[in-house]
């Protein structure tokens, strides 16, 4: 675990000290910023915050492993094995698992960077308190966000470690070094389960203070009923159940209007941006586009367009099981959606999110179109992190 901890510092010194040689094209990148000049102008820091909101859209995140390898771990997920994706992780095969300590603890070192430089920097003209607060306030809810995810993928619950195999929490790094020097000696060792916890809802304290309802960019960037959603969820993993009520009252208070009705639920995942959506991931450029073999869209289905069987684009790696199949109100279909025929479904209305898929990849599947392209491009769709039901559930 100490090693992993001095090979990401390393990889992120040599990264900023690479990202300094000079380039062949002298384009400065929108999304990211050198780390030496982040702290040079406005627009800089902006840029710098940007780049951690770009991680997030990494495959082994919400690209697709959080929640593909999620549903293909659990009893949800049946791999169909068309392109050999996700096959041992449905079959819980030793070590097929997630992914992605790296890139969530590289979030975590350029955030930690941002937080202990930004109270000390004088720019003109002067930063002023709003400004302030909207940086702080989106970075302790994404250093909240990173360490939420590291915990429920390494770690067990809150309360349900069991004896001999529960290793403790993860490690907690709140100041990165910014030597080789400094990254070797920084060794932390795994932080209990409890302390882990103590800490996301410090970096949550932090957020709600910071954070308003007026967000510029939400739902891509979090305002503060995102951030209240993200607590009571968090609070829910910990079993504090209390602290989750109430933190989804608040989040609801302001947002429970735009839960979409019965008649508008398939349409909501037909936009660009879910009208539900609390926070989620934005893919705006065709460059972030992850491609036909690991985006949402392959993983889940065959289709390039829903009701157009025809037309074959992903590989649709993961389906719904049988059972999740009958508790989304199917009937009369073959073990796991073989053959993709079925002879009705209840009015349930999240069926109407499943559909025959193409036989061009071999055996037809039902398969989920959640994701279909909806950014104009196949493979290219914005991602759900936090939605309205959610924190209504």
């Amino acid at each position: 675990m100490k090693k992993s901890i001095i090979y990401i510092s390393s990889l992120f010194l040599a990264a900023i000290v690479f990202s300094s040689c000079k380039k062949q094209l002298d384009v400065t990148p929108r999304q990211s910023i050198q780390v030496e000049t982040a702290f040079t102008s406005k627009d800089n820091i902006n840029a710098a915050i940007t780049g951690i909101y770009s991680r997030l859209k990494s495959t082994r995140l919400y690209g697709r492993d959080l929640f593909a390898v999620s549903e293909a771990l659990s009893e949800n997920g049946f791999a169909t094995n068309k392109s050999g994706r996700l096959v041992n992780e449905s079959n819980l095969i030793p070590g097929a698992h997630f992914a992605n300590w790296q890139t969530n603890y590289f979030s975590i070192a350029e955030i930690n960077i941002l937080l202990n430089r930004i109270p000390g920097i004088v720019l003109t003209p002067a930063i002023t308190p709003a400004e302030r607060n909207g940086w702080e306030g989106q970075l302790y809810f994404l250093r909240a966000l990173n360490y939420h995810d590291l915990a429920r993928t390494y770690c067990y619950e809150p309360g349900i470690g069991v004896p001999g195999q529960d290793r403790g929490g993860i490690p907690i790094v709140t100041a990165t070094p910014l030597t080789v020097e400094g990254a070797i000696v920084n060794l932390p060792s795994r932080s209990s389960i409890e302390d882990v916890y103590k800490r996301i809802y410090a970096d949550l304290d932090s957020s709600l203070t910071r954070l308003n309802n007026n967000s510029i960019g939400a739902p891509a960037t979090p305002s503060l009923s995102a951030a209240q959603a993200l607590y009571a969820r968090v609070a829910l993993y910990r079993g504090d159940y209390t602290r989750s009520i109430t933190m989804a009252n608040l989040s609801l208070a302001a947002v429970l209007n735009r839960i979409t009705t019965v008649t508008s639920y398939g349409s909501g995942w037909n936009l660009q941006t879910h009208p539900e959506s609390l926070f989620e991931i934005r893919y705006a450029n065709p460059v972030e586009n992850i491609g036909v073999n690991e985006s949402l869209q392959t993983t889940y289905t065959t289709l390039k367009d829903r009701g157009v069987p025809t037309v074959v684009q992903g590989f649709g790696d993961l389906v719904a099981t049988t059972t999740l199949l009958q508790q989304l109100g199917f009937s009369g279909f073959a073990a796991n959606g073989s053959g993709g025929a079925f002879s009705g479904r209840t009015d349930d209305v999240r069926n109407l999110l499943f559909e025959t898929g193409s036989t061009a990849r071999g055996t037809a599947r039902i398969e989920c179109t959640k994701f279909i392209g909806k950014n104009g491009l196949p493979n290219l769709d914005n991602v759900p992190v936090i939605r309205v039901p959610e924190v209504l559930l």
